[in-house]
Order: structure tokens, then sequence, then C-alpha cells
């Protein structure tokens, strides 16, 4: 015993040490990027929009404090995302480590429960930034009497009690992939209260459904779905989220200092838990540090136009010989461009994760059927009209969203100059591939819009008639390609110029990629009104000129030369982007 108290201190001291060393390195290497003059404006600009939405003073001062209904609705959510860890958490991030880490520390005098302390120790950096960035915005939200201090408090509470309650969902997961029937009846218990916690939060939405319709036409959609929530069996299960959440919603210190210590025995409780979890913790971890590792090495040597290591070939070949099904079939001879537009299309397929694809579609349909009044009949129009919006702010970000073009494929520049394949149907294929996947997009949910609300007995789409409607939509299959096109043509044509100023491959994080996407945005929304300025011109002298005469008919030739014209400026575009390309070497880095 006095051996092991010798121990525990000299361990926490190297622990600290690894810490506060990898803190103070990370500082430096960024302090250090600042004398690259890309790098500086990158971080000028994302500083710049941080105070511009977030930190900026006035306008909070009419701002109502949040009550009990938000808690309630605060909790629904934290518990939502419990359950996506619980049920979609396959990969085991959270049990992650690097792979220093893992060769000096695992074979090292240490218990499971000393690796499992470092990795939450390792994990307060960000912890700490996450609470920042709720204050700010929660302070930017709503006016709050209590002070910053305990704000910050409370907010590191909720986060690190989040956090182990995400590493111990990893561990029990692992326990019962690893160990089979054994493993599953050791943490029956723990699948059997997230389960009965969602069903009956479920259960009780849905006997409530009805009033909760006619709330939302009468406009207290909120209170009531806080009252109903209240209900004994729901209200049981929220109440150790809500214990969680409630110093974030006290209305005074006093308040605070009542609700903070529920919190923190929650915040005990959960440390505990994780620290004395039996799982195979050692043989999850290495699995889990390994993919990661592999994951970052590839990655980076696609940046950077490397060969991969020997492990991520490994990796690579055992993807490549594991069967999977593609739900486009490519033909084994035509058009090499149309092989390029397949690769593209497939790998956003690949690449986005089934449980995010089903919460996305789960949450959407949610939203569908809440908004949705059954009063008298059928009214799906605000339903619809989310999906319409949807559609319009897809034109705005998916742009920037959707980068299965060349800000993907200029990481692999030798192998796509290396194609037999001409460089303006390369150019013609790599914008055709997002261009399409947007455009599709938008347009499904503007079709499921307009099916349902026409199919239905009930109010008509903006009040118009069914021919307007789908002349409506005949406009906007011409259109939403070519605007999509002209968008994506920018974009590309921008990473094709200044690669060094635009992120290619995969999206990183912090304050300078804020700032990178705020300037290609800029950019990007700057040269889109310029290629409109023209066509847009010449329609409304067009409109000018025949309304008198012709009326709405007008219309139809304005909109045509408007079309022409954007289809000639996105051909030309493509002719310029592929001398570009034919005289680009290399990408640096």
């Amino acid at each position: 015993m006095a051996a092991r108290r010798r121990r525990e201190p000299a361990v926490t001291s190297a622990f600290w040490f690894l810490t506060e060393r990898s803190i103070r390195n990370r500082v430096a290497h960024q302090i250090k990027s600042l004398k690259r003059p890309r790098y500086a404006l990158a971080m000028l600009f994302g500083f710049f929009y941080i105070y511009s939405v977030y930190l900026r003073p006035g306008g909070r001062a009419n701002r109502p404090a949040l009550g009990d209904d938000a808690a309630v609705i605060a909790a629904v959510l934290v518990l939502v995302m419990i359950a996506a860890w619980w049920v979609f958490g396959g990969d085991r991030s959270a049990l992650a480590f690097s792979p220093a880490e893992v060769q000096f520390l695992f074979p090292a005098p240490v218990t499971r429960g000393d690796l499992i302390r470092f990795k939450l120790l390792r994990a307060q950096p960000q912890v700490l930034v996450s609470v920042l960035i709720g204050v700010v915005l929660f302070k930017r939200g709503a006016s709050s009497p209590t002070p910053a201090a305990l704000q910050i408090i409370a907010y590191w509470v909720i986060i690190s009690t989040l956090h182990m309650h995400r590493l111990g969902a990893s561990l029990v997961r692992a326990n019962t992939g690893q160990h089979g029937v054994a493993g599953a009846k050791r943490t029956i218990a723990a699948w059997a209260v997230v389960g009965g916690a969602m069903t009956a939060v479920i259960a009780t939405l849905v006997i409530a459904l009805p009033r909760l319709q006619a709330a939302l036409a009468n406009g207290d959609f909120i209170q009531m779905i806080a009252s109903v929530l209240r209900q004994p069996v729901s209200g049981a299960v929220l109440t150790p989220v809500l214990w969680l959440l409630a110093p974030l919603f006290a209305i005074d210190s006093a308040a605070w200092l009542s609700a903070i210590w529920p919190a923190l025995v929650l915040l005990v409780l959960h440390y505990f838990w994780v620290v004395r979890t039996h799982a195979a913790f050692e043989d999850a971890a290495v699995e889990a540090s390994a993919k990661r590792a592999d994951r970052l090495a590839t990655m980076r040597a696609r940046r950077m136009g490397a060969p991969l290591s020997t492990n991520a070939k490994a990796a690579a070949k055992e993807s490549r010989e594991r069967p999977a099904r593609t739900w486009i079939p490519l033909s084994p001879t035509g058009h090499p461009a149309v092989a390029i537009l397949w690769k593209n299309i497939v790998s956003i397929a690949r690449e986005v994760r089934r449980s995010t694809l089903l919460l996305l579609i789960a949450g959407t349909l949610t939203i569908y059927v809440a908004l949705s009044k059954v009063q008298e009949g059928t009214d799906l129009r605000p339903g619809s009209y989310l999906l319409i919006g949807m559609a319009g702010f897809l034109a705005v970000i998916g742009p920037m969203w959707i980068r299965n073009d060349f800000r993907t494929d200029l990481t692999k520049l030798e192998l796509l100059r290396g194609y037999p394949l001409d460089p303006r149907a390369l150019v013609v294929a790599e914008i055709a591939s997002s261009t399409l996947l947007l455009t599709g997009l938008q347009l499904t949910l503007v079709l499921i819009a307009f099916v349902v609300t026409n199919v239905t007995k009930g109010p008509a789409l903006f009040n118009l008639s069914f021919a307007t409607q789908l002349a409506a939509l005949a406009g906007l299959v011409v259109l939403t390609p070519l605007l999509n096109a002209v968008s994506l043509t920018i974009q590309n044509a921008v990473a094709l110029l200044f690669p060094a100023w635009v992120k290619l491959g995969a999206v990183g994080g912090g304050i300078e990629a804020i700032g990178q996407t705020m300037m290609v945005t800029v950019a990007s929304v700057l040269l889109l009104a310029l290629a409109w300025l023209l066509p847009v011109i010449v329609a409304g002298l067009t409109i000018l000129l025949l309304w008198t005469t012709y009326g709405a008919m007008s219309l139809v030739p304005a909109i045509t030369l408007a079309v022409i014209g954007v289809a000639a400026e996105v051909w030309l575009m493509v002719q310029w982007l592929a001398t570009v390309f034919a005289r680009t070497e290399s990408i640096a880095e």
C-alpha cells in the first residue's frame, strides 16, 4: 500500500508534465506559423469573424433570460446526444491515444485506471476551449444575472461530465463487443437504462402529439412541449440531465450555489464509473489508436502528394479487398471522364456515415411532422417551406460543403496528370461531380415538398395554382444546376489558381481555418455576383423592351438569354481552367 502511494504522485507528475509540454509546444508551433502571410491573414479574418459575431458588445440588454422551459428542451437535446453515443458510437475515438502515448505509456508500470485518468487529463484543454465558446455563446444569446466565473464553472462541470459519459459508453461498447455474452451480461444494466429512458421520452411525445400540433397553431409550442416532458415518466428520465444543466440556467448566484452540488455529484459518479469500468481497455484503446494514426497518416500523405506508409497501404488494401456494394454501376468501357465523375460521386457516399445520415433524416422528418398542422384538414405547407428553405440554404453553403472535385483531387495532382484524359474533359468531370450531387440534393428536397403538399387536400404551396407550381419546378430544374455550376466553377478556379490559400483535402479546424474559409467565401461571392451581373442586366433590358407588348410572356426570352449568357461564361471558364491545369506542375504545401 505504501509503494502504491509513492507511485501515484510520480505517475501524476509525469502525466502533468506530458500535458503541459504538449500544450506549450502546440502554442509555440502556432505562433511560429504566424510568420507566413497567408496563415497570419487567415488568423486575422478568423478573429474578426469571432469578434463580430460573438464578442461584439451591445445588443444583449433586451434579450430575456432563459427559463425552465428552455432547460427542459436542452435536457432533451442532451439526452438525444447521449443516446447517439450509445447507439451509433461504433468508432472508439474517445479511447484513442497517439502513437507515442501507446508506445511509451502502455508498457509503463501504470494501471488501466492511470491510463484512463491520463486520458481525462489530456482532454481538459479541449474541454476548456469548449467552455469558453459556450460561455460566449450563452452570454451572447441571453442575459444572465450570474457572474461569468460561475458560468464557466457550470460549463466545465457539464462538458467534463458529458465527456466522461462518452468515454464510459465507449468502454461499455468495447466490453460488449470483445467479451460477447459475458460482456453483454455485465453491461445489460447500462443498455437497459439508456433504452428505457429514450423509450419513455419518445412515447410521451407520441401520445401528446395532437396537443403539440394544436399548441403550434396557437403559438405556445415551446411551453406545451416543456409541460408534456415534465409528466411523471419523462420527468423522471430527464431529472438527472436537469440536475446537470441546472447551474447553467440559474437565475442568480444563490440559485447557482444550490444547483451546483447535484451536478458535482454527477461529475464524481461519472469519474468513478469510468475509472472502474471492467472492460478490455488496452485492446480497445490500441485498436482505436492504430486506426486514428493510420487515418491521420493517410490524410497527410494525400495532402502532400506523398506515398502512403506501410500501415496505410495495408489499411487501403484491406478496404479494397473488403466487398463493398456500389449503388452506381460503372461500365468497364467508356469515356475516361465518366470514371472521374463516378469516383467523385461515390466517394461522398462512402465518406458519409450511415448513423449521421439516419440522424439527419430522422431530425428533418421530426421537424416536418411537428410543423404540420392537423386542424380541419391537413396543412403541410410549414414543413414543405422548411424543405424549400433547406434547398435554398444549400445553394449558399453547399459549394463550400461539397468538395468532391479539385479541392480534394489536387492533392493527387501527379496521378491526375497521368490519366489519358484531355484537360477540358477532366475539368468538366471535376466540376460536374459536385454540381450533380448538390443539385440532386436541392431538387430532391423541393420535389418532396411539391409532391407531399399536392397529394393532400390542404392549401397549395405559396397559394399558387398547380400549373404555376409546376412551371416554377421546371424553372428550378433548369436554373439550379446552372447556379451551382457557376459557384462550383469559381470554387475550383480558386483552388487551381491559389492552392496555398485553399484547404485541400480534409477540412481542418481552428481559428485559422475559419479565417481561411471566410476569405475564400467572400472572394467567391464577389466573383459569383460579377458572373451574374451581365446576364441579369441583359434579362432586365429584355423585360423592359418587351413588357409593354407581351406582358408576363417577356420573362421567357429574358430568362433564356440569361441562361445562355451564364452557360457561355461557364464554358469559357472551363476552357481557361483546362489551360491552367495543363500548366500546373506541382501543388506545394
